[in-house]
């Protein structure tokens, strides 16, 4: 569909990550290219210890 993007990345340490956006790119715009090497350096301290499902669905 014209204006969407998406990302989907399953790393070997089992951390997955999905990244939508709605955005046709144009002259200037955002640079999908480099997504993966900016993915691949985010690293998580904590988890949450409870469930916030309700909070967010």
């Amino acid at each position: 569909m014209p204006g969407t993007f998406a990302y989907l990345a399953r790393l070997q340490n089992g951390l997955s990550h999905a990244l939508l956006f709605n955005r046709r790119e144009e002259s200037g715009s955002l640079i999908y290219d480099g997504i993966d090497d900016d993915m691949n350096k985010v690293t998580v301290s904590s988890w949450p210890t409870t469930d916030l499902t309700s909070k967010h669905f």
